[in-house]
């Protein structure tokens, strides 16, 4: 048998093994039955040739021949794949093979069944990826498949960030919420005369350490105060307190608004009758004004 034959056949994609039905040349019938040897196989020399035959059951040359006919009639129908010289044509006739499109509007994204919620479809980064998908080769199906993966992965990105700030302002809410607590505790029932004083005292302090603005933003910045205003850290906000009854309770009565009243238990404002009104008003309020005009003489 020519031995060149034998070898395509042998290298194939396909096998032949042939019907029991005696067909194909005289010499197979009853040359390969159960316990008999094979002289077909047996007559080969090429080296290997007759253990593949047996293999495959071949009797005869007509079933090699047969499977080389099967074998042919199938790789006429397969796409050839081009290789690294294959020419721009060979490329073309294999994409359009494949059912790449000619131009980049042979591809239609129509949007996923479950389209990701705070999702905004971008028609823009549409028209570029199928622009993409041409460049590429890709079939329809597969720019579809690539196109609903990624709206996928969007969403749940864009779904992981609302939910983490979401999160992350009902922390700030409940930490808001919690120096104040802190705050009414040590300072009094807020809108009362101790609240208002001690955060008179804080926040005339805080103008004073940041009349401009800056150190403002940086405990913004790093959660002393929420966005708004809002105290987060309460021991700070007691501190400045603190601060501010130091450098400016002998200024005069602090009120909610940075005011300061005339004493009339300075020397120069010396009013009996206020002082009076002020001990029957607010009996503490007295005192400190008392104590800041002593404080004054000295």
């Amino acid at each position: 048998m020519n031995q060149g034959l034998m070898s395509l056949i042998r290298g194939g994609l396909i096998a032949f093994a042939p019907e029991d039905e005696g067909a194909g040349g005289g010499d197979s019938a009853g040359a390969g039955g159960a316990g008999e040897e094979n002289a077909f196989a047996s007559s080969l020399t090429g080296e290997g040739f007759a253990d593949f035959a047996k293999e495959q059951g071949w009797n005869s040359a007509d079933d090699a021949v047969k499977a080389y006919q099967v074998q042919r009639a199938g790789l006429e129908g397969m796409i050839k794949v081009p290789g690294e010289d294959a020419s721009d044509e060979d490329r073309a006739a294999f994409a359009k093979a494949l059912g790449v499109p000619d131009t980049e509007d042979g591809y239609q994204f129509s949007l996923p069944e479950k389209m990701p919620e705070n999702v905004q479809y971008d028609e823009n980064l549409a028209t570029s990826f199928k622009a993409k998908a041409k460049e590429i080769g890709l079939t329809p199906a597969q720019a579809q498949a690539l196109h609903d993966f990624q709206m996928e992965a969007v969403g749940t990105q864009a779904n992981a960030f609302l939910e983490g700030q979401k999160q992350a302002e009902a922390e700030k809410t409940a930490k808001a919420e919690a120096s104040h607590d802190a705050l009414v505790k040590a300072w009094g029932k807020e809108g009362s005369e101790s609240y208002n004083k001690n955060l008179a005292l804080a926040n005339r302090a805080l103008s004073k350490m940041v009349p401009d603005g800056k150190l403002m933003e940086e405990f913004k910045s790093n959660g002393v105060f929420s966005e708004d205003g809002a105290v987060l850290m309460p021991h700070f906000a007691q501190a400045l307190a603190g601060i501010g009854q130091t450098l400016y309770s002998e200024d005069g009565d602090l009120d909610g608004d940075n005011q300061t009243d005339e004493n009339p238990w300075d020397a120069d404002t010396f009013n009996l009758t206020k002082q009076g009104e002020i001990y029957k008003a607010n009996p503490e309020k007295a005192e400190r004004l008392k104590a800041a005009a002593k404080a004054k003489r000295k």
